[in-house]
Formats: structure tokens, sequence, C-alpha cells
């Protein structure tokens, strides 16, 4: 089967024209397609088609209104960057102080590296391979020459985790045994289960941010364990979508005031994009500012 032909940026606004959408400008929108790809720009028109499979779409959507959501998405995934900067930081700090304490106190204090002090041994040593290979990013950092260099090649946690992508910071948690999860867990006030879980919702939610991935419309994976009693109290929430996502966040920053901080972004991002995008679409209650409030 052949693919379809490129078109030209003026054919792509005939053709979306010819589907059905309203153009406020040409010249103007055949400008934002020259800086956002016709692919991309389209994603955040596939609530309005007439059907799943259909290239057609409703009355009344409009290439401004889609230019909105995109726009929402890009100062979302913005405000979303820097708390999960200091989420990421904030963990690494604590999932390395922990577990040093507790098994690394012994000379000669790489304990962090021997498998036997690992639940998934098999997975560990997965993972050390991955994290070897991450390591060689950092090859011209001082620090790590430095260790390289005198403890032969090898490094105290607290510089490891440092070297280690946020995803297999995830997976490192994962690899431990349940009582040093629990040990760091209630050090920032969760359970192990859920701790492990928006490690890895973390993981995900900042490699969608980092590469400019499309937050509207789209199902989160896996969902976010948000705890059952908050849940059940909120059973409009639903915990894959980008405001169950949000939630997560909020509640893994480090105090009130970084909270406290984002909330006031989404609220000021909402404020700015609400009449432009369907809530349903990001899994925003009505009630979110409610909800949002009182998580504090």
């Amino acid at each position: 089967m052949n693919l379809k032909p490129p078109l030209t940026f003026e054919k792509q606004i005939e053709r979306l024209m010819q589907h059905g959408m309203c153009i406020d400008s040409i010249d103007e929108d055949i400008e934002f397609l020259k800086r956002v790809n016709y692919y991309r720009f389209t994603g955040y028109a596939l609530e309005n088609r007439k059907s799943e499979h259909s290239s057609e779409y409703k009355e009344n959507i409009s290439f401004k209104q889609v230019c909105q959501r995109y726009q929402f998405d890009v100062e979302m995934r913005h405000i979303l960057r820097k708390a999960i900067e200091c989420v990421e930081i904030y963990y690494r700090t604590q999932i390395s102080y922990v577990f040093s304490m507790r098994k690394c106190m012994v000379f000669p204090h790489d304990q962090h590296y021997d498998r036997n002090n690992y639940y998934k041994k098999d997975e560990f040593d997965k993972l050390m391979e991955n994290i070897e290979r991450e390591t060689r990013y950092y090859r011209d950092s001082l620090v790590i020459k430095h260790h390289k260099l005198k403890y032969d090649n090898r490094m105290p946690l607290w510089v490891l985790v440092e070297a280690m992508t946020f995803s297999s910071l995830s997976k490192f948690y994962k690899c431990m045994y349940l009582s040093d999860q629990k040990a760091i867990a209630e050090k920032v006030g969760t359970s192990a289960a859920i701790l492990g879980n928006n490690l890895h919702c973390l993981a995900n939610l900042r490699n969608k941010c980092a590469h400019a991935g499309q937050l509207y419309g789209k199902t989160f994976n896996p969902p976010a364990s948000l705890g059952r009693n908050f849940l059940q109290k909120h059973p409009e929430i639903k915990n894959d979508t980008l405001f169950g996502y949000l939630v997560m966040l909020i509640k893994r920053l480090p105090n009130k005031t970084k909270q406290q901080a984002l909330i006031y972004d989404v609220l000021a991002v909402m404020d700015s994009y609400g009449k432009d995008i369907t809530l349903s679409e990001v899994g925003f209650p009505e009630s979110y500012g409610a909800i949002l409030d009182k998580l504090l």
C-alpha cells in the first residue's frame, strides 16, 4: 500500500478545510503549521471527528481553538517540568540516603553494588548494566572521572543516583527488599506500594514533558496510585488521566510551598485556556479547583 503523498503548507490548510475545520486566517494558520507539524497539530482535534475512523470534523471546530489546546499543552508541560525537577532531585536524595544508611555503613561502603542486597536480583543485574551505559554520558564529569579512577570504577550511592535516569531510579527502588522500600517510603510519608507506582508514573510523565509529548486527550499508563481513601472520597477522579497524574505529582512534592506553587500555576493555565479545552479530555472534574485546594 502506498503512503500518502506529502502536502505543501497551503495544501495542508486546504485539506483541513475539506474535512470541515474553520480557518480563521489562511496566512496566519500557514505560519503556525510551519512551526508545528501537521500531524502533531491534528492530534489536538481528534475529539472533534465525526467518528473514530472518520477524517471529517464536526461543525464549529476552528483552527484557532485547536491551536489553543496545543498551547495549553505547551504551558502545562512547562510548569510540570519545573515541579518534576524538584521531585526528581528530592527522591534521588531520599533513596540514596536511606539505603546508604541501612546498607553501606560497613567498610568498604559499596554494598549498593552487591546483588545480595536486592530482592529482584536478575532485574538488578540488568539495571546495573543499563546504569553503566548511562554513566558514559557523564564521562566528562570531574566527579565521575574522580570516582572511576580512584575507586576502581565504583561510586558511592549518592553519586551513582545522580548518573541514573529517573526511570532507572524507579527500577532501582523496585529491586530492593520490601523492608528497604518501606523505610524509604516512611521517610517521605507514604507506603512502599504507592511510592513504587508513583516513581514509575513520574518517570513516564517526565519523559512526556521532556520530549514534548501530548498530554491533552491522552490516557496515562500505569494509572497513578493515589490511595484508596482518596479515590473513595473522589470517585470522579480517573487516575489514568492528566489530572490523576497531577494529583500524584502534587502529593510527591516535598513541602507545602512547592505544592502551593504548582497548584497556583495549574489554576492560572486553566483560567487562560479553560474555555477552549474539554475538561474530560484532561480528566479534570468540574470541581478541580476545590479538589486541588484540599490537597494542601
